[in-house]
This record gives C-alpha cells, structure tokens and sequence, in this order.
C-alpha cells in the first residue's frame, strides 16, 4: 500500500487511548492494546476516519503484548 495512507491510519489508530502499538504487516494491521481501555470498535472507527475499510476483525485473546503489566489474581 501507500506509505502515507499507512502511516495515517497507524497514527489514527495508536492516537487512541488504550492502544500500545500498531503496525502494517503483509496488508494487515496489526493492533496490540488494553481491553480494558478501548475497543475494537473504537479501532475499527479511527480506521474509517482515514478513509480505509475494515474487511474483517481478527481478534487474538491468547498473548497479552509484552509492554502489559501482569494481573496476578
């Protein structure tokens, strides 16, 4: 893709509260952030703001990014 549109809809997207990092990969942007403090939805919409489309949300619960505090219980 574009390198500017790119690096607009990342800025868009890690401008949000909550994100930790994002990045493009093979076409795909990759979000790593708090649950707890945003949503995919808030994502999805920072996206939009640039003018790009969301074609599917793939959500990843498994791995917590590695800048996340641990939460003992």
């Amino acid at each position: 893709g574009d390198p500017a549109r790119e690096r607009e809809m990342t800025d868009a997207v890690v401008a949000l509260h909550g994100v930790i990092e994002a990045r493009i990969q093979k076409g795909a942007l990759h979000v790593s952030y708090d649950p707890l403090v945003t949503t995919e939805k808030k994502i999805e919409q920072a996206v939009r703001s640039t003018g790009n489309t969301v074609k599917a949300a793939a959500t990843d619960t498994e791995t917590a990014h590695p800048d996340l505090p641990a939460r003992r219980m």
